[in-house]
């Protein structure tokens, strides 16, 4: 399944944390190059990987956790797709209220392991945007008035519990 996983970048992203945590290779997993199909969907002229932001991010991180390169363009093309209310979009977009939930925690997390200060202006303006998108229950949505409904979640619940840990 780590090839069918790795056609992304986001997959093979993921992919690579997983794999370097519990101590494997990740230049070779079910006969998988994971940092290669990491690295082959980078686009110099964009600085980014693959076609979403979600995805870049994810690379990012896998890349970090596995010991590879991570060119600062791209950490600066990460930066870049940060929206007006502080957070990011799953496509990049960064039009007023395009960002969500699971997408700016994971930027987060990647823009932290390649050095972006906590206390700096462009993680405390995503911190105030997951905190403006925060349910009464405590909880977290994809997005507060997205197409997907505002209610809490477990899955942007646990992106952003693990962006607030990792801060």
């Amino acid at each position: 399944k780590a090839a069918e996983l790795a056609k992304t970048p986001g997959g093979a992203g993921k992919l690579a944390i997983a794999v370097g945590a519990t101590g494997r290779d990740p230049k070779s997993f079910g006969g998988t190059d994971l940092l290669a199909a990491i690295n082959s969907t980078y686009d110099a002229g964009t600085n980014q990987y693959g076609k979403d932001a979600i995805g870049h991010a994810f690379a990012i991180l896998g890349l970090h956790f596995a010991g590879a390169d991570v060119p600062q363009a791209a950490v600066d093309r990460l930066r870049a797709l940060q929206g007006p209310e502080g957070g990011w979009a799953f496509t990049g977009e960064t039009t007023p209220r395009s960002a969500d939930t699971n997408t700016t925690a994971v930027a987060i997390q990647a823009l932290l392991v390649r050095g972006e200060s906590a206390e700096g202006d462009t993680l405390k303006r995503a911190v105030a945007y997951l905190l403006s998108q925060q349910n009464g229950d405590g909880g977290f949505p994809y997005q507060k008035e997205g197409e997907f409904g505002g209610e809490s979640d477990v899955n942007s619940s646990a992106y952003v519990a693990q962006a607030f840990l990792a801060l």
